[in-house]
């Protein structure tokens, strides 16, 4: 059985993003994670040193090819005045079977596709109060 597509995998590999932050899921913050600022703490994509009036990166995206090995990074803001502490890692997203949204794999459950690819360098994050932390991540698409 043939594998993926070089089409496939660009698909893939740009839900990497998504997969990686959505997958940030405080201890000390009840619910799901979400990559969106909720006035507590915020995840974003880690962005190089911008000129004045640049537009940082958004989300995650990349074309690479079967094989390829990509190093980046991920940011945690704490905008609270207390430690907060956070599960890092990289996870499945897929349909659900109730509505068809987008739903993602937990910490505990087999990672087979995207969550496979990523590997994290701290997997447990402590941020300090008022303060951004970058997490370097490495995707590696499977040949």
């Amino acid at each position: 059985m043939p594998g993926p597509s070089r089409s496939q995998l660009r698909a893939r590999v740009a839900a990497v993003g998504l997969a990686l932050l959505v997958a940030l899921s405080p201890w000390t913050v009840p619910g799901p994670a979400s990559a969106a600022d909720n006035g507590s703490w915020a995840v974003e994509p880690t962005s190089p040193q911008l000129e004045p009036g640049a537009t940082p990166r958004q989300y995650f995206i990349y074309d690479l090819a079967p094989g390829r090995v990509l190093r980046d990074s991920v940011t945690i803001i704490n905008q609270t005045r207390t430690l907060q502490v956070f599960s890092v890692f990289g996870t499945d997203g897929y349909t659900t079977a109730q509505d068809g949204s987008l739903g993602f794999r937990s910490l505990g459950e087999p990672q087979t596709g995207v969550g496979a690819w990523v590997q994290v360098d701290r997997a447990d994050v402590s941020v300090p109060p008022r303060s951004r932390v970058e997490i370097p991540f490495t995707l590696r698409v499977p040949a």
